[in-house]
């Protein structure tokens, strides 16, 4: 039987942090460090995690609170194997022990497809207006 120690910093495992640092950092400085651990994670092979850092930028809430916003649940889902990592990164490299790291998944407006031939004429009006004055100029029909 073979048995791996987990260290209890990388494992997102409780700690007392109260008698850590909590350096102010800016909005900046997290998207820099942010951005530096996705190259990080790159450089080491992990290419799905490093996309999924860099599909958005981190927002800084309430001075210390990081929230993060996925596209869907699978990447919040993935995201979290790399979230005690990332913390502890973030945590270093800002010197602030008080950070914690937030997740939210916002859903894209549900995809209307356009069927009929009024709903495509509409479509292209909506993306190009020109479209609706060469079908009047040239008395054109649906």
């Amino acid at each position: 039987m073979h048995s791996k120690l987990i260290d209890l910093e990388e494992s997102g495992a409780e700690q007392d942090l109260s008698h850590k640092p909590k350096t102010p950092f800016s909005a900046l400085e997290l998207k820099e460090k942010w951005a530096t651990f996705g190259k990080l994670l790159k450089s080491e092979g992990e290419l799905n995690m490093a996309s999924i850092i860099n599909a958005n930028q981190p927002v800084l809430k309430d001075g210390f609170k990081i929230v993060y916003a996925l596209p869907n649940k699978l990447m919040e889902d993935q995201f979290g194997a790399i979230r005690a990592k990332l913390l502890n990164y973030l945590r270093k490299e800002l010197n602030n022990y008080a950070i914690t790291v937030l997740t939210e998944v916002f859903f894209d407006e549900e995809k209307k497809y356009v069927y009929t031939p009024q709903e495509k004429l509409q479509k292209l009006i909506e993306s190009n207006p020109d479209v609706l004055l060469l079908k009047n100029k040239f008395g054109l029909d649906i």
